[in-house]
């Protein structure tokens, strides 16, 4: 009897470690799944902050990024939400430019230029800044212009397509004395 119930003690000892064994194991892989989720939460985690340091300090970029805006105009669709219009002036480009005297008004100026959209999409027209300079390029006037200033109202609605030329064709007048006799600089704003 004392032998039976040995061997019947020992297997029950053997199933209880067998259970405790089990429950281990089951627990590890648990606490394996838990670590898996709890690191791949950290990972997503690291690009919601790399996305948000990026549109943050490089926004303008990112919207312009040829790849990029179609990508962001999709997610738009599904979140209701509106991109800013892409900008860059530095994609814009003065042909040609050149200041005359005008015919009947001794403080006028005619001043034309031609800019052009270099940019591989289209972008609203830019304001301009005429500086009107001395001959140390000290600035004695300045004019700054709205798009409707010097578009028709046609093409103020409109944005400037790529590669499309623009001619600008002001009539200045009072900016500053004698304003022919110096130098200007156009830029856009």
């Amino acid at each position: 009897m004392t032998k039976d119930s040995t061997s019947e003690h020992l297997s029950e000892e053997e199933v209880l470690e067998e259970l405790v064994a089990e429950e281990e194991a089951k627990l590890a892989r648990q606490r394996g799944r838990g670590n898996v989720l709890w690191g791949l939460l950290g990972l997503f985690l690291l690009a919601v902050l790399a996305a948000q340091y990026v549109w943050f300090t490089q926004r303008d970029d990112v919207l312009q990024h040829e790849q990029m805006r179609p990508w962001l105009e999709t997610v738009c669709e599904y979140a209701a939400c509106q991109l800013p219009t892409t900008r860059a002036l530095s994609q814009l480009h003065i042909s040609k430019n050149y200041m005359d005297k005008h015919d009947s008004h001794k403080e006028a100026v005619l001043l034309h230029f031609i800019f052009v959209n270099q940019a591989h999409f289209p972008q609203p027209y830019p304001g301009v800044e005429i500086r009107f300079e001395d001959e140390n390029n000290k600035v004695v006037g300045l004019r700054r212009l709205a798009p409707k200033d010097y578009l028709n109202a046609v093409e103020d609605e409109l944005e400037l397509s790529p590669h499309q030329p623009v001619h600008v064709n002001l009539e200045l007048q009072n900016v500053v004395p004698n304003m022919h006799t110096f130098g200007y600089s156009i830029q856009f704003i």
